[in-house]
């Protein structure tokens, strides 16, 4: 089932800014991070997702090849932050984890899923986008279905 195609950015694009809270409840501003080095932000559907995990385990064991490269790794959804804290500590998870529960950074980056049933609505799609430090978007990647993971290989060669 094809739910959203893609997103309206492209490599080249600015990325739309934004601010929001991390699991610490510590405000994370997009254009203040990339200032720092480029980062890889990670939206998923969902904590503790079969898949989301599947990912995340993926992330893990590229990490220092990201690192090494100077990006950083950012998650964001539209999950509680005491569910993202619960994640992290279950799983283990290094990277920085943002709260989007009304969806709006979803919406403002075209990946917010609000069509569909049950648990296929109101969340976030699966996709990557790479952010330069000038604010500039390298790499774009949003799954058709948000049970595909997403390209790892793609996204190291990207990098």
């Amino acid at each position: 089932m094809e739910l959203r195609p893609d997103s309206h950015l492209s490599p080249g694009d600015m990325a739309p800014d934004f601010e929001v809270l991390d699991a610490d409840e510590d405000t994370f501003r997009l254009s203040d991070e990339v200032r720092k080095g480029p980062i890889i932000l990670a939206f998923y559907p969902s904590d503790f997702g079969i898949v989301c995990s599947i990912q995340m385990r993926e992330f893990k064991e590229v990490m220092d090849v990201f690192e090494s490269k100077g990006y950083r790794t950012v998650w964001i959804n539209t999950d509680s932050l005491v569910s993202h804290r619960r994640w992290r500590v279950k799983a283990n998870i290094p990277f920085k984890l943002l709260g989007d529960p009304g969806g709006e950074v979803s919406k403002l980056y075209g990946i917010f899923l609000e069509d569909g049933d049950g648990l296929l609505k109101n969340f976030s799609n699966r996709a990557i986008f790479v952010i330069q430090p000038d604010g500039h978007i390298s790499y774009k990647w949003v799954s058709l279905r948000p049970a595909t993971s997403p390209p790892v290989d793609e996204l190291l060669a990207a990098l």
